[in-house]
């Protein structure tokens, strides 16, 4: 492998997406564990919880479907904010069309009626920008971009985002146990808190690490084999919220990541790398006409290629597609107030659902619920049933969920889903959804 600063066309390592059946520096591949690009079903599930929970708030953050706003916020460096938007001009939103805020403007698609999208990035900073609550970037943004647009903090649910540490150079390769892409993961980890504490409605983080870097000079931030490196900082940090969750064990270097308390969920945003003109399993390559001068900044050729990349993520994850398309059809639940409790000798939870068409076409949708168990697995409740409702048709029923005495004791949770069925939740098409925990004695 070649290394740092010789504008180099290739440096001889294979992306992640690809690194399936071999290690890297000891390590694994893939985006995901086992060396998987496959999300595990736990944290998939969580996701789309997560995606149908993105809802507009008001400007304190409160519910506000007539008049509320979801923010999707851009976080990292000066690519990062090059790819999102480019701006054209001082005024926020003024993004030069190839970008994928320039993209998100015109496209009939995407949600133009409650999807309020802001660059948070922005050029000379880095992670240790952001690691802290009262780090003045947070103030950058509310004051140069959420203001600006008629937003608020508490109105952010969503965030994109993709650094890169400063003098990478000065600290070792992996394996290396102080290895750049460990304090990649940790800064990741604490950001992700700390946007937590900063955005309170914050449900969602996807991650991306840097593109190619090796037409770069040794005296950029983040040459070679560095760039490629901090996709392992993002897997980490991705994994560490996974394993957490799953083992209740706690990584000692991204810290708590519990997404029940201290974080948001996390995952892998579009993956860039690809090693220079050497195509990757999808074709990606980075010849060196998508950098500037010095190598290390996208061209425009590279800008567009990053925002069509993260255009095609966010409108194919169904970790998107409920908020970031046009909404058509809503779903919400009300269950009974309080903690729910089933006795041993089993019991009915009394549900009230109210599913409405929010277009002005007519919509063909499937309604069906989900019980998950303790420790993981579902059991199917009502449906599928296919609805037919008219432009701005409501139609409300009440549902009984029985839970028999011979269902194991522990914590529950009921999620009711809108969108086309199928019985493998990955290939269904959620468009909204609702849900809430129950336990059993």
């Amino acid at each position: 492998m070649r290394f740092v600063g010789e504008e180099d066309s290739t440096i001889g390592a294979i992306p992640l997406i690809d690194l399936l059946d071999s290690t890297y520096a000891g390590f694994s591949g893939g985006l995901y564990p086992n060396a998987s690009n496959d999300m595990p079903d736990r944290h998939f599930l969580e996701g789309l919880r997560r995606a149908v929970r993105v809802r507009p708030l008001d400007a304190e953050g409160n519910p506000d479907p007539a008049n509320g706003a979801m923010v999707f916020l851009s976080m990292g460096i000066s690519h990062t904010t090059q790819e999102f938007c480019a701006p054209s001009s001082s005024f926020a939103g003024d993004c030069n069309p190839w970008t994928f805020m320039g993209q998100a403007a015109t496209d009939p698609e995407v949600n133009h009626t409650t999807l309020v999208i802001a660059n948070g990035a922005s050029g000379g900073t880095g992670p240790e920008e952001y690691d802290d609550l009262t780090d003045p970037d947070y103030d950058r943004i509310r004051d140069e971009w959420l203001t600006p647009l008629g937003v608020t903090e508490a109105q952010v649910q969503v965030v994109w985002g993709k650094f890169g540490n400063k003098k990478s150079t000065d600290r070792p390769l992996l394996p290396d146990p102080n290895a750049d892409a460990y304090l990649l993961q940790a800064e990741l980890a604490a950001i992700s808190r700390t946007m937590k504490q900063r955005y309170p409605n914050l449900q969602m983080v996807f991650w991306t690490s840097r593109s190619y870097a090796g037409y770069a000079r040794a005296t950029s931030h983040t040459p070679e084999p560095y760039a490629y490196e901090g996709g392992f900082g993002v897997k980490w940090v991705v994994e560490s919220q996974i394993n957490q969750m799953d083992t209740g064990l706690i990584d000692d270097t991204s810290g708590d990541l519990d997404y029940t308390t201290v974080a948001p969920w996390i995952a892998w945003g579009p993956y860039f790398w690809a090693d220079g003109v050497i195509p990757r399993s999808d074709g990606i390559t980075w010849p060196r006409e998508m950098f500037e001068g010095g190598g290390s900044h996208p061209s425009r050729k590279g800008e567009e290629q990053a925002a069509d990349m993260l255009m095609d993520f966010f409108k194919t994850s169904p970790h998107a597609r409920p908020w970031f398309f046009e909404p058509t059809v809503t779903l919400s639940l009300i269950p009974p107030e309080g903690p729910i409790e089933i006795p041993e000798e089993g019991g009915s939870i009394e549900i009230q659902i109210e599913i409405a068409n929010v277009s002005d076409e007519e919509q063909v949708v499937d309604a069906w619920s989900l019980n998950t168990k303790p420790g993981g697995g579902t059991v199917a409740g009502f449906g599928p049933i296919t609805l037919t409702l008219s432009p701005g048709q409501v139609k409300s029923r009440t549902l009984i969920q029985e839970v028999p005495a011979g269902a194991p004791e522990g914590s529950y949770r009921y999620d009711a889903w809108l969108g086309s069925y199928h019985s493998d939740l990955r290939q269904a098409v959620v468009l909204s959804g609702d849900g809430f925990p129950y336990s059993k004695r």
